[in-house]
């Protein structure tokens, strides 16, 4: 799982391992103990599908480093167990329901309250550097967030006839895209992982990032 998902953090593609075999080299040949298959991961129109390059590889290699450092138990070790089974499900809903749990657990507030609201504008803030980029975010955000409730309160016929597979691709895509770059940033240093590693320094970072403009 590490592995896989190392290489989709330093590049998405169709890339992924699929099978894990563990086996025990003797003087005379290969003795195999068990072996585990995994589902393929799954993705809304690769960027690049299937093209590495070195540099890829080089940070594929960063990334399986960090994920395997990080603390068992923790909220982001928990989190990836969730991304695994978000990138690897085949059906929409889930798979959607599945993605926003991630981004709630990196941007959600302890309190209820406003919810799309803070999740909305603590990841624009975290993830965007200018004000222009960051309110663009913000309202793709709430709109994307907006199909979330809608399938997670029972997916009224009403509203989910104005799904077309345009827009579910879409928004699974634009999704995807914001949990890409929120991990790539979470995990780029020692400091952020900290940071999103303890429940209390992440609301503080993530309640006075609207103060650090």
């Amino acid at each position: 799982m590490y592995a896989t998902l190392a290489m989709w953090l330093s590049q998405p593609s169709n890339a992924s391992f699929s099978l894990l075999i563990h086996a025990e080299r003797t003087p005379e040949s290969w003795i195999m103990r068990a072996y585990d298959k995994f589902p393929p991961l799954l993705f809304h129109e690769p960027p690049h599908a299937d093209k590495y390059s070195r540099e890829h590889f080089r940070g594929a290699r960063k990334y399986y480093k960090t994920l395997a450092s990080l603390p068992h138990g923790s909220n982001l070790w928990t989190l990836l167990g969730t991304l695994w089974h978000a990138l690897s499900e085949r059906e929409w809903p889930a798979r959607y329901l599945l993605l926003w749990v991630v981004l709630e657990g990196l941007y959600g507030s302890s309190h209820p309250q406003e919810t799309t609201f803070r999740l909305a504008q603590r990841a624009a803030l975290h993830l965007e550097r200018d004000r222009i980029g960051a309110q663009r975010l913000f309202r793709e955000m709430k709109t994307a967030y907006s199909w979330r409730s809608r399938v997670a309160h029972g997916m009224q016929p009403a509203q989910m006839r104005k799904l077309t597979p345009e827009l579910s691709n879409h928004l699974s895509s634009f999704v995807e895209q914001v949990v890409w770059r929120s991990l790539r940033s979470v995990l780029s240093s020692r400091t952020t992982i900290g940071l999103f590693a303890n429940p209390k320094q992440r609301q503080t970072y993530l309640d006075e990032l609207p103060f650090r403009r």
